[in-house]
């Protein structure tokens, strides 16, 4: 009755626009019933009924629209486009047409969501509002590959924007309010802390880290229970073997570009961070 009633939604839709007969009917229903259950699945307040989805969610609808419009992509950009467009007015949410994106998607509730045309999203991600998957300039891109590159079963917190041709790891999550310009390793937590982008690997354990201070001569990170576990610190990917200071609780780098920096932390058992000050 599910699939009968998802049917009718997607004829619907597809015979608004001329053509609509060259719409892979059956294709579109498998990935969209596929869409329909994780997301009945992952979000409580549908309290488990698909069809409620289906019937009055337009964040669904938006993810609908995008499995009609990628399906005759290569066939007629014009149409697929054309539609994208359309549910961009319906539903506040903007999918290119070209983007890829794999099964058991969900974009929850997702006003002013932008994916664009050359993202590549894995299977079993979950998206919130205003998720940003952009290219790094805001005009006179090159053409090629310039949106993110989204693993298997990720999760993206609301208003965080993604910039570039960035890959981030299957298993990650990233918290609402993130900035990522950097590649994310898989199995990471992504946190934001006012400007500091941390990554946190799942082995790591009882080390906190608590912010940061710098001036035009050092920088000092401030953790919890350090416990001799430090190994070393790259800054940008160059090893840091002098002008360091440890303590129980800091890591003081005495020479660094006051700019933007990204930080990789090595502790014992493999255990990393990643920041990005």
């Amino acid at each position: 009755m599910l699939k009968v009633k998802l049917l009718n939604k997607i004829l619907k839709i597809a015979n608004k626009y001329e053509y609509f007969k060259i719409f892979p009917i059956d294709n579109i229903l498998e990935n969209a019933y596929e869409d329909l259950i994780s997301f009945s699945e992952k979000d409580p307040s549908s309290k488990n009924n698909p069809e409620y989805i289906l019937e009055s969610y337009n964040s669904y609808l938006s993810v609908l629209y995008y499995r009609i419009a990628n399906s005759i992509v290569d066939n007629n950009l014009i149409l697929a486009r054309k539609i994208t467009e359309d549910s961009k007015v319906i539903t506040g949410i903007e999918i290119h047409p070209c983007a890829k994106i794999g099964k058991r998607f969900v974009i929850d509730h997702g006003v002013g969501t932008v994916i664009g045309e050359t993202s590549i999203i894995g299977d079993d991600c979950y998206i919130l509002q205003s998720v940003i998957l952009g290219a790094d300039k805001i005009a006179n891109n090159k053409l090629g590959n310039r949106h993110p590159i989204i693993g298997n079963n990720v999760e993206i917190g609301g208003f965080s924007t993604l910039i570039g041709s960035i890959k981030i790891g299957d298993n990650t999550k990233i918290a609402p309010h993130s900035i990522i310009r950097n590649e994310i390793p898989k199995n990471s937590k992504v946190l934001s802390l006012g400007m500091v982008q941390l990554i946190k690997n799942e082995t790591l354990k009882n080390i906190n880290f608590n912010g940061y201070i710098k001036n035009d001569n050092h920088i000092v990170l401030y953790f919890d229970e350090l416990n001799q576990r430090f190994m070393n610190i790259y800054i940008n990917d160059n090893l840091i073997k002098d002008d360091l200071v440890i303590t129980e609780n800091e890591i003081i780098v005495k020479t660094y570009k006051n700019q933007i920096n990204k930080y990789k932390i090595n502790f014992t058992n493999n255990e990393e961070f990643i920041l990005t000050i």
